[in-house]
């Protein structure tokens, strides 16, 4: 379970995005976090992987302080797949998501069978084994997003954290790889993922976190928070609901 208490957060000491935010995240489900651009959906994804440091509270992974949780232990327990990467884009795919099994090599160690079956594995069922030699600047957005998919599962955390990670894939990708997540909750996995489609939030999803300037406008399963008056009134979009399928 992620433990959220009393978390203040804002930028460079401007207006707090977060103020005194409670969330609590029960493990072994798939969490989907909702609502419009600024609301601070990403930066809560970058506070619990200690990218970014809040003002004040705490957070809480498996009953541990996150300041209490040194880096590799925390790659070990969480994988995040950001919406932007620094990364160095001469590295090849399969270099790429040979670096999901890092945390789990002493320094200087080198890759085993081991290591390239379960990158091998992950490749075939993100179906992106056939460029894996290409280097990573000459991918696709969509290839980009299958093969950080191809690492994070190598990584093989007890969390995974995405951030819109699935927006620029066709939709039989996006489809395949919330399929995969989905199996993955079923060993166990806690999945906090940064959706802006309603529509595979709503299907997917077993609880929705939905947040407006900063702050949980609702939480709890699809069926009971997402409905066209919650939609118009953190997205300000008139939506119509069609039965077990979606918002049109």
């Amino acid at each position: 379970m992620i433990v959220i208490k009393d978390l203040s957060f804002s930028y460079d000491g401007n207006k707090p995005l977060f103020e005194n935010l409670n969330i609590k995240i029960p493990k072994g489900k798939f969490i989907t976090i909702i609502g419009p651009n600024g609301c601070g959906k990403s930066t809560l994804l970058r506070l619990i992987s200690k990218e970014l440091k809040y003002n004040s509270g705490d957070i809480i992974i498996s009953e541990k302080k996150l300041s209490d949780i040194k880096s590799l232990e925390l790659a070990q327990k969480l994988a995040f797949s950001r919406q932007k990467t620094s990364e160095n884009l001469s590295f090849t795919c399969l270099d790429y998501v040979l670096l999901g099994r890092r945390p789990y090599k002493e320094q200087f160690e080198d890759f085993n069978k081991n290591d390239l079956k379960i990158v091998e594995k992950n490749l075939k069922i993100t179906d992106s084994i056939s460029f894996i030699n290409k280097n990573l600047n000459q991918i696709s957005g969509g290839e980009f997003q299958r093969i950080s998919f191809a690492k994070i599962l190598t990584q093989n955390t007890p969390l995974i954290l995405l951030d819109e990670s699935f927006s620029a894939m066709d939709i039989n990708y996006k489809v395949l790889s919330l399929k995969i997540l989905k199996e993955k909750v079923k060993e166990g996995k806690t999945i906090l993922c940064v959706m802006h489609d309603i529509n595979l939030a709503y299907k997917y999803s077993d609880h929705i976190i939905m947040l407006k300037e900063g702050k949980v406008y609702n939480y709890g399963k699809p069926d009971s928070i997402l409905n066209t008056s919650s939609i118009k009134e953190v997205f300000e979009i008139e939506v119509e609901k069609i039965e077990k399928k979606g918002f049109l």
